[in-house]
């Protein structure tokens, strides 16, 4: 697979993806965490606060676990009902995602290569 970079076309490896992959997603989580901890604390000083909106688009972007344990760890909008199920939908969209595309790349394991080799890449032509 050749993920194309600054006109460049760069080998990279499944694995190299999916270490990618993990970093972002210890980044997004600790930004999330980060930004739930902010808000409560500008809650608490009644000062200028982080939206829902943005804290859901944390969640949505990967960080519904820290999501979860920040509100756990700073007592932070657990009781706010609408805020609740919303973190609550995207948590169980996100899950039938994984279990959907885990079940797809156990079922067939090369069509994820193959998908990602179409939409990531352009393969090198000699010349």
């Amino acid at each position: 697979m050749w993920l194309c970079a600054e006109g460049k076309h760069l080998p990279v490896h499944s694995y190299e993806l999916a270490e990618f992959a993990v970093y972002a997603f210890i980044a997004v989580n600790f930004v999330t965490f980060c930004t739930f901890g902010w808000d409560k604390i500008c809650a608490e000083n009644g000062v200028w606060r982080i939206s829902e909106e943005a804290l859901l688009l944390w969640a949505i972007f990967g960080g519904t676990p820290a999501a979860y344990l920040a509100r756990s760890a700073f007592r932070h909008k657990t009781r706010k009902q609408p805020f609740s199920n919303q973190l609550h939908t995207i948590a169980i969209l996100q899950a039938a995602l994984i279990i959907v595309v885990a079940g797809y790349i156990w079922l067939e394991p090369t069509a994820l290569e193959a998908w990602l080799d179409q939409h990531l890449s352009t393969p090198v032509t000699p010349g």
